[in-house]
């Protein structure tokens, strides 16, 4: 059933006593009160408390609280709520139904009635119905965070994590990266003395821990149980008693309270489960069959649905509201407002429910499951088929059990909880063999229900998982002989393993081509689709652009548009990584069309991407920017703009480095980094390209080397692999290290690894050509140096072989020609001046500045100073547009060899109060009344860096709020 109420809004200060419990208030329950102080814990609420000031100044917070059961974990989040005037708070709870976790309940909960006030009525409502996108449903939930709290800052409180089932865990995880300055604060409580070692609950906050506090509840001290008594018995304890109490209790407060509610007659119970067991004896006999009753509906307990079933067992109506209000009398059950009751803690109901015997256990379930058969109006629409399939196992009526998980598995699937869909689905596949004529009963075959999980693994990330159910959906096909169903399943496990075993992937969508009809349909076009792409990404460019052009053929003559447009796609990329640029272009542009057509914004997004990448790669950068902003636009609009944007940031980043603006770079990977890492989307490289380009060559190779490590054992891509020589061996060669520069790229150059990608190969190029330069040039002045016997002609040939595609291209080759001169002692002042010409046109002032260095070194070596120092003044502008770095410390060591003055870094006319020409612009913005959120969406940034970029306005101006901020702004002439 349901968990924990969701807290009025608005934040109202709830009284914790026993008078509001019983008129039913629908409050968390304080377990450690004396009239309204809390014992012991200041510690521990002040590491809350501060969480909650940081939330107010604008930021997202997750404090994880942990302790053992009963030491008061709730008591201390109902304190800190109490001081969270102002605030929207929202609770929910974690449900205990063993393996059965019900999906998101805790968010269900919590965030019912801010789904109400937007009109949705549920979590799979919120995301806009998509039908198998969880990423999806985990950014509505971020956004509807994120429009609450600009009301107000949120309190969410989940409780009881160590009950979590796997979708919560992740979207808590989600919104621990997602949330950046929505002021949001996440209280999740744990049970520690529940985390054995295989506990998924272990990993997770393993995980966390790096940047998540956790508070740990230790017991109480002496001194905390002699006051908490005092308040318990209503009197001084002697000290006699507060020793026994203390070592009986051992410092938890829950165990503490139902001691000194036992009888002065009874023997002290030595254990908190026989003192909880003790106090249900004493109840009657009717109102102990109704307790148990509700221990196996859950912690909360619908009335009707708990009436239900114990007139099955035999009881009347008067006989279960009797039971029921001797039940609130004792403290046991708790009334809400919502016609239900919930455990006063869930220890009570564990106890209750372990003291079930076998056979009286089975039967409740049984009827439970009835119940609820009969009248599904009696659970909650979200979990009904979850909770149904729960009762029938737990009941032992198998052949019940098998359909119940059957449909629970698809009810899961509805609401994106992929891994409790696998949990089902796999349920179904160890019935099968003991629940006769399984296949009749569900109106299909293994095979059938080993694809739907292996789906389902696929869509929770379980990799190991969905290899070993498509293994046993191929041996299922062969064995049966049908050749149609082993080709489809290993064209799924092939498509599947595209971004996880390449090799794998290749191998196994090549053997379902193999063994499929050769005949046009849509898997085997599904499949050469896959191929294409693996091929692609393998630096197989010319069999990708082979299989592209059939697949794009075959999807169109079977109707499958879709497939259609992603093989578009796959060929205009491939055309351009073997140099046909022109055509490549047009077919991508193409596809760009009909997915928009279509309405396919998946792949919408996906061919802005690449095009934004290929662009980039041509020199056209500007294009390539604009592209991506769009690809962005588009995850936006739908939905996914955080898990489904890092590529086009990334690519929005790589241009801007190309533009030489450095901080524009850093600023689109800012957000990128702090949502998926540095290991995927290449951002690692980017971002140690741009710390490189400042100067900071450790730094540049820590992010590399922890780039690797983030990729894991993977095989590296070419699109990996290839711009990380090519930065390792720039950083070699900066250092001033040629021969190992020469020894990363030159074998690269023997032995390619792609057949295509010009945009990676001409780089390495350029660097082998600078490495033979500079090792020729030291030893023409008597240093001990060599380089291979056949450097010379490899890069030759690399110059002659390599595609002319884009102006970046005639850049390269511009470049590639003016070293080889120089390595032949023909070093041309015209060549170099070609070349900062070619850069030039492209826009890269870095490559363009070393260009015209080495133009002013030509210069400076015949005697034309006043020439050379023209040219090293023209450096010096292109250093202040990229700022400090290598080309500033490169373009002042020139002018200190040909002995002239360079004008101070900056000294171009600056915005009043030092703001940079950025923040500006986030300035007008403030003034205009955008809110960060809004700010990040007009200037393509993240909200995390809108707000770091106001707060430095806020200082710059020396004012305390945004209104202040806004008057400057218009003051200055800056609006």
């Amino acid at each position: 059933m349901s968990a924990t109420t969701t807290v009025p809004a608005q934040g109202r200060t709830r009284d914790n006593d026993a008078e509001s419990v019983a008129a039913g208030d629908r409050g968390m329950l304080s377990i450690v009160a004396l009239g309204g102080r809390m014992v012991g814990r200041a510690d521990e609420l002040q590491t809350l408390t501060s969480a909650l000031d940081e939330v107010r100044q604008g930021r997202s917070r997750l404090v994880l609280v942990g302790g053992e059961a009963g030491i008061g974990k709730t008591r201390l989040v109902e304190e800190l709520i109490s001081r969270a005037d102002g605030t929207t708070t929202l609770v929910g709870g974690c449900v205990d139904l063993g393996d059965d976790a019900l999906p998101f309940a805790p968010f269900a909960v919590a965030l019912r009635e801010p789904m109400r006030a937007a009109g949705v009525d549920d979590l799979v409502a919120l995301a806009g119905g998509a039908s198998d996108d969880r990423r999806r449903l985990y950014e509505a939930v971020a956004d509807l965070l994120e429009r609450e709290s600009d009301r107000e800052p949120i309190v969410l409180v989940l409780e009881d994590l160590h009950w979590a089932d796997r979708s919560t865990r992740e979207l808590l995880a989600f919104l621990a990266r997602a949330l950046h300055t929505a002021p949001v604060l996440i209280v999740g409580t744990y049970r520690s003395d529940e985390l054995h070692r295989q506990h998924p609950l272990r990993p997770f906050l393993a995980e966390l821990s790096r940047s998540v506090p956790r508070v740990e509840i230790p017991p109480l001290g002496e001194r905390a149980v002699l006051e908490l008594l005092t308040n318990l018995l209503g009197r001084e304890p002697t000290d006699a008693e507060v020793t026994t109490y203390y070592e009986r209790s051992a410092g938890n407060p829950f165990m503490l309270q139902e001691l000194a509610s036992c009888p002065d007659d009874r023997v002290m119970p030595q254990s908190l489960r026989d003192v909880m067991l003790m106090r249900v004896d004493r109840l009657s006999p009717t109102t102990r069959t109704v307790l148990r009753i509700a221990a196996l509906i859950g912690d909360n307990v619908p009335h009707r649905l708990l009436a239900v079933v114990a007139a099955e067992g035999g009881l009347s109506q008067d006989e279960v509201d009797t039971a029921l209000r001797e039940l609130v009398d004792s403290s046991m059950l708790i009334p809400r407002s919502d016609d239900a009751y919930e455990f006063r803690h869930s220890l009570l109901r564990e106890f209750v429910h372990a003291d079930l015997m076998p056979g009286e256990h089975s039967r409740i379930h049984s009827a439970i499951a009835q119940a609820l058969t009969d009248q599904p109006q009696l659970a909650d629409a979200q979990q009904y088929e979850l909770e149904i399939a729960h009762h029938w196992r737990a009941a032992h009526d198998l052949p019940r059990a098998l359909p119940a998980a059957y449909e629970a598995a698809f009810a899961a699937g509805r609401i994106h909880a992929y891994a409790e869909q696998l949990r089902m689905f796999e349920r179904v596949l160890e019935l099968w063999a003991v629940v006769p004529d399984a296949g009749t009963a569900l109106g299909t075959d293994e095979y059938g229900v080993l694809l739907l999980a292996a789906d389902a693994a696929a869509k929770a990330d379980e990799y190991e998982r969905f290899v070993a159910l498509t293994d046993r959906a191929v041996m299922y096909a062969r064995r049966e002989g049908d050749v149609e169903r082993t080709a489809e399943a290993l064209a799924i496990r092939g498509r599947r393993l595209l971004h996880r075993d390449l090799d794998k992937s290749v191998v196994d969508i090549q053997e379902a081509l193999e063994i499929l009809p050769d005949r046009p349909s849509v898997t085997r076009a599904q499949a050469l689709e896959a191929l294409a792409v693996s091929l692609l990404l393998r630096g197989e460019v010319a069999e990708a652009l082979e299989h592209s052009k059939n697949t794009v053929e075959m999807a169109r003559e079977v109707g499958d548009s879709v497939t259609e447009i992603a093989a578009l796609i796959t060929l205009g990329t491939a055309l351009i990584d073997g140099g046909g640029v022109d055509e490549g272009l047009d077919v991508m542009r193409s596809a760009l069309a009909r997915a928009r057509v279509e309405g396919e914004h998946i792949v919408e997004s996906r061919a802005l991407t690449n095009l934004s990448d290929a662009l980039c790669g041509l020199g056209r950068h500007r294009e390539a920017i604009q592209m991506a902003e769009e690809a962005i636009g588009v995850t936006s609009r739908i939905g996914l703009m955080r898990t489904n944007s890092p590529m086009a940031f990334a690519n929005i980043a790589d241009a801007r480095i190309h533009l030489g603006d450095l901080d524009g770079a850093e600023e689109a990977l800012s957000s990128t980094i702090d949502d998926i890492g540095l290991g995927v989307a290449g951002v690692g490289i980017l971002a140690a390209t741009i710390a490189m380009f400042r100067g900071d060559l450790d730094e540049a190779e820590r992010l590399l080397d922890e780039t690797r490590a983030a990729q894991g054992n993977a095989l590296p891509l070419p699109q990996d692999a290839l711009p990380d020589a090519q930065l390792r061996s720039t950083i070699a060669l900066t250092r001033g290290d040629a021969a190992t520069a020469l020894e990363m790229v030159l074998n690269e150059l023997r032995h390619p690894m792609a057949n295509g990608y010009p945009r990676y190969y001409w780089p390495l190029t350029v660097i082998a050509a600078e490495a033979v330069t500079r090792i020729l040039s030291r030893a023409s002045n008597g240093a001990t140096s060599t380089i291979p016997d056949d450097a010379l002609e490899v890069i030759e040939s690399a110059a002659r072989t390599q595609p002319m595609a884009g102006e970046s291209a005639e850049a390269w080759k511009s470049h590639v020609d003016a070293l080889l001169l120089a390595a032949r002692g023909e070093q041309s002042r015209d060549a170099w001046l070609a070349v900062a010409t070619a850069y030039e046109k492209i826009e890269e002032p870095i490559p363009q500045g070393y260009a015209l260095l080495q133009a002013a070194e030509c210069e400076a070596q015949q005697g034309n100073r006043t020439e050379a120092a023209h040219l090293i003044r023209d450096v010096d502008g292109l250093a202040c547009r990229v700022g400090p770095g290598l080309l500033r410390s490169a373009a002042d060591a020139a002018a200190r060899r040909v002995g002239i003055d360079l004008d101070p870094v900056g000294s171009a006319a600056a915005a009043p109060f030092g703001l940079t020409d950025r923040e500006v612009e986030v300035l007008r913005r403030v003034a205009a009344g955008r809110s960060n959120k809004q700010i990040a969406e007009d200037l393509y940034i993240s909200p995390k860096t809108a707000s770091v970029h106001v707060s430095n306005i806020l200082g710059k101006l020396g004012v305390s709020g945004r209104g202040e901020a806004a008057a400057l702004a218009h003051q200055h002439g800056l609006v």
